[in-house]
């Protein structure tokens, strides 16, 4: 039986238990990506890194939630990174930034880690290029969308300027404006409901 060492990580706070958690493998080599995706539902996170060899960049990291891989994410790159500059994988420095770069579905993208006291103190990724595309223009599906984020259409800041509509830096998802905070305090969401509109245009997610 092969065996391969994972960390699970809580990315953005220094308290356990808190924070965005993520499960990294940091040598998957060998590993299928079925084997990945099997994993990555087995861990059941929102996301898992699966870190392989690189012939363009330091390391390639493939990105894998319980369903699909991903072309790219935030805190999965900067979680994995920090890990891996603890693990001595990238240059060790006692204190600035060091920069290096990283194989992502996407492609390759550049990332900048500062260190501190010979520690990983600080993690910058550069997202994919930004994308503006699909506009939703029906009204039954801006109605169903208004239902699923559990408000009135009325409680959407609808306008030429600013429809709903697809954007991306590497993950598609749907913008949606509201009027005002207290609309946005006002949020419950219905995963089903919503999920039928931005699947429908080719997103992953929504942001309101």
């Amino acid at each position: 039986m092969r065996e391969y060492q994972f960390y699970q990580l809580d990315v953005f706070t220094e308290q356990a238990f808190c924070g965005n958690p993520l499960a990294v493998f940091p040598d998957a080599t060998n590993l299928s990506g079925e084997e990945m995706q099997t994993l990555a539902r087995e861990m059941n996170l929102s996301e898992t890194v699966f870190v392989l060899p690189s012939g363009k960049a330091l390391r390639r990291l493939r990105i894998f939630t319980p369903m699909r891989e991903l072309p790219l994410a935030g805190h999965p790159v900067v979680g994995t990174w920090n890990l891996l500059a603890q693990l001595g994988i990238t240059q060790q420095i006692e204190n600035g930034v060091i920069k290096i770069e990283q194989e992502l579905k996407l492609g390759v993208l550049p990332v900048e880690i500062e260190f501190r006291d010979s520690k990983p103190f600080k993690v910058v990724m550069t997202q994919g290029k930004f994308e503006a595309s699909e506009i939703v223009f029906d009204q039954q599906e801006i109605e169903k969308l208004a239902r699923g984020l559990g408000l009135n259409v009325s409680d959407l800041n609808l306008s030429e300027n600013l429809p709903v509509q697809v954007v991306s830096t590497g993950i598609k998802a749907l913008a949606v404006p509201v009027i005002s905070l207290e609309a946005l305090s006002r949020c419950r969401i219905n995963s089903s409901l919503l999920s039928e509109v931005y699947l429908a245009h080719g997103a992953v997610g929504c942001y309101a």
